[in-house]
């Protein structure tokens, strides 16, 4: 005896809208991939012991540089002040958008005063 299914509720029904689905989720992960660009520092050695950390993001995502947060003006730049110590600093700068997805840039400087 054949089964016969609903329409919708055939197995296949399901298996396509896994496909769409998973499709769906990779495209909005693609698509709407937060901006992040680190302006400065430049370079990868500072002989001061401030420097300033800039850069561009999504004026509507949050940013934050080693788990502070940052203030975007409209257009998305940011700045922020950091203390150096002797040898290797490590700076996380983080943009995460409405979606709760994030990019993660690290700089690494090194600082001989």
């Amino acid at each position: 005896m054949k089964r016969r299914y609903n329409s919708f509720f055939h197995p296949t029904t399901y298996f396509f809208l896994g496909i769409i689905a998973l499709f769906l989720f990779q495209f909005v992960r693609v698509i709407l991939n937060p901006t992040l660009v680190i302006l400065s520092p430049a370079s990868k050695i500072a002989n001061a012991k401030e420097i300033m950390i800039s850069g561009i993001a999504n004026p509507q995502n949050t940013v934050q540089i080693n788990g502070g947060s940052v203030v975007l003006d409209e257009k998305g730049n940011f700045q922020k002040q950091a203390l150096l110590r002797e040898g290797i600093n490590e700076f996380t700068v983080q943009s995460k958008n409405f979606w709760g997805i994030t990019k993660t840039k690290t700089i690494k400087l090194i600082f001989k005063p």
